[in-house]
């Protein structure tokens, strides 16, 4: 195996990794919300794991690393979203990543899980200190959950340690992502009771394999810190905002994130600058975690995907309006119906109404004639009764 000395490879630097896109995937949202990773469309990899580790709160050390725990957790989505299957990374935050467990998923997890065909993502966000007690060569360690400054060597994980079992893991490509720094002047560093903070360059003396890539959020002897206001590490929002802005490949992605990265860190009055470190890969896509044409390819299948959905939208609201134009109609036809039924009920019943009127009158009118012909006949009778009664003259027979 091919290697090649680094010379920074150990400083601080948030951040996922790995890359995406193509010029076609540069038309993401411009605006600064990074909170959900995007969906890139990419197929699901089998080959591929990643190791996450984020620790904000410490066990005996007082100093937090703002952010670094939700920033290892939206790490993980964005790997999903570039394609590792969920089951193939592992995250661990806070008192989860204490030094047994990062001897445990570096040194065991990810050997037993690393494939010759696949890649490898490890990324760190939490506090690294300084070993300066040989002076002629300073260590950089990472510091677990239970990790002491004042006793590295038990409780710490060295930057050595870590590029020598990473460098050995069966893959095709390393990808180490560091948020964290080793100055001992404070963010994401600390440093030992007593000790100086480290006054000249700090080289974590380390081999990288020619498979691997670093990528830090410092220099040696600068702080990496994080923003308030963004509620991330400052090289986490830059680097999560390029990949989500289609950028593609690491050193395309340092290139972009760098300026950036100074300019945020100069306002809150702190000298920042990223730093990458590259291996010489024999892989068409070096240091990528997905090649440009998969991109661009599942770029389109989402596109087109996203066509027939909205065309199937567009037809499934047509057919609902549809319906409810139906509904709409058969609703105001029953209210008419119901309109005329009621119209004819009450015609009917005003019919019936002027029927028994008329009905009535004529029995009155009938009963009063009737009345009137009695009391006539009756007077008749008694005018009969009272006339004067005449002899018949006599009318001699005629023969």
């Amino acid at each position: 195996m091919k290697f090649t000395r680094t010379i920074a490879a150990g400083l601080g630097g948030f951040v996922l990794v790995a890359l995406l896109s193509v010029a076609a995937a540069r038309a993401e949202p411009a605006n600064d919300d990074i909170s959900q990773p995007p969906d890139f469309g990419l197929e699901t990899r089998e080959r591929d794991v990643a190791l996450v580790i984020g620790i904000e709160k410490y066990r005996d050390i007082e100093a937090a690393s703002t952010y670094s725990a939700d920033d290892a957790t939206l790490v993980k989505g964005y790997l999903k979203s570039l394609g590792f299957r969920e089951s193939n990374i592992r995250l661990i935050t806070n008192d989860r990543a204490t030094r047994t467990d990062f001897i445990k998923n570096i040194e065991k997890w990810l050997p037993d899980n690393a494939k010759p065909d696949g890649k490898v993502f490890f990324y760190f966000s939490g506090h690294g200190s300084p070993d300066l007690s040989d002076a002629a060569r300073p260590r950089a360690f990472l510091l677990p959950y239970d990790g002491d400054p004042n006793d590295l060597g038990s409780t710490g994980y060295s930057i050595e340690r870590l590029y020598d079992h990473l460098g050995k893991l069966k893959a095709s490509e390393v990808i180490v992502v560091l948020d964290s720094c080793f100055s001992g002047q404070g963010g994401r560093s600390v440093l030992a009771k007593g000790a100086r903070p480290l006054i000249s360059n700090i080289v974590p003396v380390g081999v990288i394999a020619g498979n691997m890539a670093v990528l830090t959020a410092t220099q040696p002897n600068q702080i990496s810190t994080s923003s308030p206001d963004r509620k991330h590490g400052i090289m986490t929002y830059h680097f999560l905002k390029a990949l989500r802005d289609g950028t593609s490949g690491v050193a395309a992605i340092y290139k972009k994130i760098k300026s950036s990265v100074e300019d945020d860190a100069h306002a809150l009055g702190v000298t920042q600058s990223p730093s990458l470190v590259l291996g010489t890969s024999a892989s068409p896509h070096p240091f990528a975690l997905a090649a440009d044409l998969d991109i661009a390819l599942a770029r389109q299948r989402k596109v087109e995907a996203e066509k027939v959905e909205a065309a199937k939208r567009e037809e499934e609201q047509k057919r609902v309006a549809e319906e409810q134009r139906l509904a709409d109609e058969k609703k105001r036809l029953e209210e008419e119906k119901q309109r005329m039924e009621t119209a004819q009920r009450e015609s009917n019943l005003r019919h019936q109404e002027e029927l028994a009127r008329i009905q009535r009158e004529n029995e009155q009118k009938a009963a009063e004639q009737k009345s009137q012909f009695e009391s006539e006949k009756r007077r008749l009778e008694r005018e009969r009764k009272t006339a004067p009664r005449e002899e018949p003259a006599f009318v001699p027979p005629t023969f």
